[in-house]
C-alpha cells in the first residue's frame, strides 16, 4: 500500500549528485569544492521567459546581489542546452523522497509495509561535471551546490511539473517568494559560499546578540503564515486567527502582505528590520527570523512532521528574545 499526501509527479529532468547537504535554515549547501569551477564564470538562471515583464525585478536582484559569478537568463525550453559539463544552472524543480517500512519476523522472513512519499520544491544551483570512464554512471552528473526550499500551495505539490508553466514570480503559487525574499536568499548564499560555512538544517540556528534586538523592534509577519493546511485532504482555504497564533508574543509585531514585505526588503533607504518566515516543506517546517538588510537568519527552528504555524512556535521564539 502506498500513502502519499503529495503527488508522484515531479520535475525529474535533473540527476542530483550524491552528497549530504548542510543548511542555514531552509538554505542548503553542498559540494563546495565545485565552487572554484563557477566563480568568475557564468551561472545560467532558468526562467520561463527572461524577457517577460514579470521576470524583470528578479533579474535586477540577481544582477545586483549575485557576486560570485556572472549571470545569464535563459529559457526553460532551452534547458537541455545548459545541462552539459562545466556549466552551472539555477533552476526551480521538485524532488520526491519515498520510504518503505519493513517488518521482520522471528522466523527470519520479512514483509514490506506501507510506502510514504513526499515532495520538496527547491531553487537549485547545479554544476554539471563529466563522469569519468571508470565510473558506472556515464555522461554528465549534476552536483547540487545550493538549494533553497520553496513553500508552495498544495496544487503545486500535487503537480510540480506545472511549474514549467509558471512565470518566475510563481503566479501566486509560491509563499516565501518575491524579489525581496530572493535578495535575502542570495545575500545569505554569498556569505556561505565565501566562507565555506555549513550548518545542519535540523539544529536550531541563532545569533543571540542580534536576536536580542528583535524584542525592541517591530517584527514583521507575512500574512501567508496564517494559512491552515489540512494534512488529510490538502485543503488550504481556511486561516488561523492572528490573535490565536500570537497570543504568547509580548512584543510589537505587524502583519503585512507578501507584496508589502518584498517592497520593504528592497527599499535601500529603509532602516534594517526583522521579519518572520514560515516554510512548510512537505512534512517539515522552518520558523525563522531574518535581517532584511543582510539576509542573515538570526533565528531558525526546524520541526519534523509538522504542517502549520502554531502558537507554540511563536512562544518558543519569544523565549529566545
Amino acid at each position: 500500500m502506498t500513502i502519499s499526501y503529495y503527488a508522484k509527479a515531479m520535475l525529474s529532468m535533473l540527476i542530483i549528485g550524491q552528497c549530504c547537504l548542510s543548511a542555514n535554515a531552509q538554505i542548503q549547501t553542498a559540494n563546495l569544492d565545485k565552487l572554484s569551477n563557477i566563480k568568475g564564470k557564468t551561472v545560467y538562471v532558468v526562467m520561463k521567459d527572461p524577457n517577460a515583464e514579470d521576470a524583470k525585478p528578479y533579474k535586477d536582484v540577481f544582477e545586483k546581489y549575485w557576486t560570485i559569478s556572472k549571470v545569464e537568463f535563459v529559457k526553460r525550453s532551452d534547458l537541455k542546452e545548459y545541462q552539459k559539463a562545466d556549466k552551472a544552472i539555477l533552476v526551480m524543480s521538485g524532488k520526491e523522497n519515498s520510504y518503505q517500512s519493513q517488518t521482520r519476523y522471528s522466523d527470519g522472513h520479512s514483509e514490506s509495509g506501507m510506502t510514504v512519499s513526499n515532495t520538496h520544491i527547491n531553487l537549485n544551483l547545479l554544476y554539471f561535471d563529466q563522469v569519468g570512464s571508470s565510473d558506472k554512471r556515464k555522461g554528465n552528473i549534476a552536483f547540487n551546490i545550493a538549494q533553497i526550499e520553496i513553500y508552495t500551495d498544495f496544487a503545486t505539490i500535487m503537480s510540480p511539473s506545472d511549474m514549467s508553466d509558471y512565470d518566475y514570480s510563481g503566479e501566486g503559487h509560491f509563499r516565501n517568494w518575491g524579489p525581496g525574499f530572493l535578495k535575502n536568499y542570495i545575500q545569505n548564499l554569498m556569505v556561505l559560499f565565501n566562507s565555506g560555512k555549513e550548518k545542519s538544517k535540523y539544529k536550531e540556528s541563532l545569533n543571540e546578540k542580534e536576536l536580542a534586538q528583535v524584542k525592541n523592534k517591530t517584527l514583521y509577519i507575512p500574512d501567508y503564515v496564517f494559512i491552515k493546511f489540512n494534512k488529510f485532504n490538502g485543503n488550504e482555504s481556511e486561516e488561523f486567527k492572528e490573535k490565536d497564533i500570537f497570543k504568547d508574543y509580548p512584543y510589537t509585531y505587524k502583519v503585512l502582505t507578501t507584496e508589502e514585505l518584498n517592497k520593504m526588503i528592497l527599499d535601500e533607504e529603509a532602516a534594517p528590520f526583522y521579519y518572520l518566515t514560515y516554510i512548510k516543506s512537505s512534512t517539515d517546517k522552518y520558523i525563522s527570523v531574518v535581517n532584511s538588510k543582510t539576509g542573515e537568519f538570526v533565528y531558525s527552528q526546524y520541526s519534523a512532521a509538522s504542517y502549520n504555524m502554531k502558537a507554540g512556535d511563536v512562544k518558543d521564539l519569544a523565549k529566545k528574545l
